[in-house]
């Protein structure tokens, strides 16, 4: 909710561009005068300062078209909206640069399985900083590969352009010159080592990058340069102090935490048609070398990012999703390996169009079966290959133990509670009469954000008077919030009115009143009850078991 708060806050300024402390989003004891957002700045009250505002900026852009001029949609439908039309520019660029890059083919099956990734359609409408970032980061990637292949400097300084713009989404975007610093002198050996100088034009873009790249991101968050110079220093200063500090656990050790989420909630064509491009797709020219050497180091860095020690990361795989449109792109390429290989065995047999086209239409099937069976939970996707969500959520999938950030745990399932909304709608339909809900799972605060309409709901939280008592409880699963042990504790004393599963785990459940009956838990038993975190002792307990 902050990044939205934040971007009602840029546009209230533009509006009111003479009004003193319009913008001052460091003053967090009051607002101006007439500003009145739908959202407040959650879950931390200094999160604006803390989180570039693009994502949030155009989502507040078509909400205030939607809602406030045109009365079509609800703010947080048109938020949903504004962020489902960012997406959906930034696919057609996707698309675009693979065609250029991969080949039309390719490119076009690439964008085809990067719009249809579970993660990647499960946060399109949701996440105002993740996907926004994952999607510049992979455009501009590609967009230098194009630059270099074809020695157009124009894709060049688009690119730096690109990076700041997921700069201007999150700060994982600057992981980009890391990528093109380890790929850069293997393009330079395999396309002008002994054969050719490199272009000064090429040059000249390159070493402009990071300065194009930075003044796009600068000019974009205009919270940076609120004020005067000194005060753009501190803004900067106190955004990279933020960032240096969260990004940083105290676990030093390798973890193989991003590797099982690429493995797992990966859909198993999708992976194989990767590990076939990774196999095999370098041979053939320098090119196809240097274009394997791009896609394979787009890959590997956000992994070893978050593998290494010291890293720090939860919530699944948001904080790395950057691999995502990777694995899309190799597949797009190994899938047009397969269809090449088919191809070449079918038209002897005079087969050819038809057994492409029937590979085609089993492969598009592949592709839509996770998202028709999880919608629209995407983002709480696994394979078959650890048995659904049920499996992961079983075999405690994001389990680590001290020295990560222990809000890792149990973040298998819809650990942002996007269902939370139709959660509520389900309770409305049973609760007419608005009796207090109990809640285990979101807060008070974070509930309230989903449903705007009256009567408001009377929510009652774990360890509040009343709990107890209540004649309806909604439960949300993830370690820390609601614990699985609670979970099946809570099972045991009432009755089940609404359940809510994808891949046999759990999204959401909705439970009767305490009727003094013993119930067998409708959960299974999970590793996290098995071996609990040894830091859960020092958290404060809800409710004790």
């Amino acid at each position: 909710p902050s990044l939205f708060y934040s971007g009602a806050r840029h546009l209230f300024w533009m509006q009111h561009l003479g009004m003193p402390d319009a913008l001052a989003l460091d003053k967090i004891d009051r607002e101006p005068p007439g500003f009145h957002p739908a959202f407040p700045r959650f879950p931390d009250i200094r999160d604006p300062v803390h989180y570039p505002v693009l994502p949030g900026f155009v989502a507040t852009i078509v909400a205030w078209v939607t809602h406030t001029k045109l009365q079509w949609l609800d703010p947080i439908d048109g938020h949903h909206l504004g962020l489902v039309l960012l997406q959906g520019v930034l696919l057609v660029l996707f698309g675009l640069y693979a065609c250029r890059l991969l080949g039309r083919g390719a490119g076009i099956v690439a964008t085809l399985v990067c719009a249809l990734y579970p993660t990647v359609l499960g946060h399109t409408p949701n996440n105002a900083k993740d996907l926004p970032c994952a999607m510049f980061y992979a455009i501009a990637l590609m967009a230098t590969g194009v630059g270099v292949l074809e020695e157009r400097v124009r894709h060049l300084y688009s690119a730096a352009a690109f990076i700041g713009l997921g700069l201007a989404a999150k700060l994982n975007a600057a992981f980009v010159f890391p990528t093109l610093l380890a790929w850069s002198p293997i393009a330079w050996a395999l396309l002008y080592r002994r054969r050719k100088a490199i272009p000064r034009k090429v040059v000249i873009a390159y070493l402009a990058a990071p300065f194009v790249a930075f003044l796009v991101f600068f000019i974009t968050w205009p919270w940076l340069w609120y004020g005067g110079p000194r005060d753009w220093y501190a803004h900067l200063a106190e955004y990279v102090r933020f960032m240096a500090n969260f990004g940083s656990s105290e676990r030093n050790a390798f973890t193989a935490y991003p590797v099982k989420a690429l493995v797992f909630m990966t859909p198993p064509l999708v992976l194989s048609a990767a590990l076939v491009y990774a196999a095999i797709g370098w041979r053939g020219s320098r090119e196809n070398l240097v274009r394997w050497a791009l896609l394979g180091l787009w890959l590997a860095v956000p992994i070893v990012r978050i593998a290494a020690p010291r890293s720090n990361f939860y919530d699944s795989n948001r904080h790395f999703m950057e691999y995502a449109p990777a694995l899309c792109a190799m597949a797009g390429l190994g899938a047009m390996i397969f269809v090449d290989k088919l191809r070449a065995w079918l038209e002897p047999r005079r087969m050819g169009a038809l057994g492409v086209g029937a590979a085609g239409l089993v492969g598009l099937g592949a592709l839509i079966w996770p998202v028709a069976e999880y919608h629209p939970y995407e983002t709480t996707y696994f394979s078959s290959l650890i048995g659904g969500l049920g499996g992961a959520q079983q075999k405690g999938l994001f389990r680590i133990g001290p020295g990560q950030d222990p809000r890792v745990n149990g973040t298998e399932g819809d650990y942002w509670f996007s269902s939370a909304r139709d959660a509520f709608y389900d309770l409305r339909r049973l609760n007419p009469q608005n009796a207090p809900i109990g809640i285990c799972g979101p807060g008070r605060s974070h509930a309230m954000f989903n449903i705007l309409d009256e009567p408001r709901f009377q929510f009652v939280e774990v360890p509040e008077p009343g709990f107890a008592d209540t004649s309806f409880l909604y439960i949300s699963p993830r370690e820390t919030l609601c614990w699985w042990r609670e979970v099946r504790r809570y099972e045991s004393e009432r009755p089940l009115l609404s359940r809510i599963e994808r891949g046999a785990g759990l999204i959401y459940e909705i439970l009767g009143p305490k009727d003094g009956k013993k119930h067998i838990p409708y959960s299974p038993e999970t590793e996290y009850e098995r071996n609990p975190d040894p830091r859960d002792k020092y958290q404060y307990w809800k409710y004790e078991p």
